[in-house]
């Protein structure tokens, strides 16, 4: 298992895929999920703090993605998890 630095345009289809498969997970349809907005979010946070945007690797094939970020609260940095998904 490796973890990749997501790269929007190459890895496009695939973090679509898995967001969607997540959100439907979570609140099971698809009706409020906002495709460009979510890729517009994406690229903002993930030029923000790349490392914290990766896919899942194994035997060659993505198998899941993370989305964290770096956060202020009360004034302290702390580490938030956006999307943890396997699948």
């Amino acid at each position: 298992m490796r973890f990749v630095e997501l790269d929007i345009k190459k890895h496009h289809d695939v973090v679509l895929k898995f967001r969607k498969d997540s959100f439907i997970v979570s609140f099971g349809d698809l009706g409020d999920f906002d495709e460009a907005g979510y890729l517009r979010w994406l690229e903002r946070k993930s030029s923000q703090f790349p490392s914290g945007f990766q896919l899942i690797e194994e035997n060659g094939e993505f198998v899941g993605q993370l989305e964290c970020s770096i956060l202020e609260y009360e004034d302290e940095d702390i580490g938030y998890g956006h999307l943890f998904y396997l699948i």
